[in-house]
């Protein structure tokens, strides 16, 4: 679709591609999903529910978003069951509709933003990672949690700018890096209770110090 698209249906299936050129407004009624299947779905503007925390989208195949996600009305839910590429600063879910509020990514993420030096904000009540969450080059993007975090994968296979999570953080992987090598920070912060379900996690912040955290495995 070259124009703006208006989903007022639960669901969209190809065998194929799909792409939203356009801004997309999610308007099946209260509490409903949207879901899309196809090999890769792509929105090239702003995604939007109607009222918020009403509508939610569940992506089976591959998503790139290339403007902001609820960045106006934030979404129900996010989704996606393939590799995602986030090319945008902002992704915004909310449980004001009495829905989960969560963001789920069970495929490797890859944060763009608007380019080196900017920052991805995914904000929702739980931002789950199934795979790797990298950055495009090294040091040059970061990642801001507003909410809790999981985190499933290695993240920083290529390091991120900075990481920070606002609540608490599962730690299911045996590794997250941030650098400064691009001139950010290179920090990570996690303001909530964090655990682990690894018996070491390696947490590699700026100057590539290494931390190791001997946790108790739950």
């Amino acid at each position: 679709v070259s124009g703006v698209t208006a989903i007022n249906t639960t669901g969209i299936t190809t065998t194929g591609a799909q792409t939203f050129t356009g801004a997309v407004t999610l308007g099946t009624g209260n509490d409903t999903t949207v879901a899309l299947a196809g090999s890769a779905i792509g929105f090239g503007s702003t995604v939007d529910a109607t009222t918020i925390g009403e509508q939610g989208l569940a992506i089976t195949g591959g998503a790139t978003f290339g403007n902001l996600v609820g960045g106006t009305t934030a979404l129900r839910s996010l989704s996606v069951s393939g590799t995602t590429a986030i090319n945008t600063i902002l992704i915004s879910t909310s449980s004001a509709g009495g829905g989960s509020g969560s963001q789920s990514y069970s495929g490797t993420v890859t944060l763009l933003g608007t380019g080196p030096g900017s920052t991805v904000f995914l904000t929702g009540t739980t931002v789950g990672f199934g795979g790797a969450v990298n950055a495009t080059g090294a040091g040059q993007q970061a990642l801001a949690i507003a909410g809790n975090a999981s985190f499933g994968g290695v993240v920083g296979g290529t390091a991120l700018r900075s990481l920070s999570v606002s609540g608490t953080t599962a730690i299911n992987t045996t590794g997250i890096t941030t650098s400064n090598s691009a001139g950010g920070s290179g920090n990570q912060s996690y303001t909530g209770a964090v655990r682990s379900e690894e018996h070491t996690s390696e947490l590699q912040s700026r100057q590539y110090l290494v931390c190791r955290l001997l946790l108790e495995k739950k």
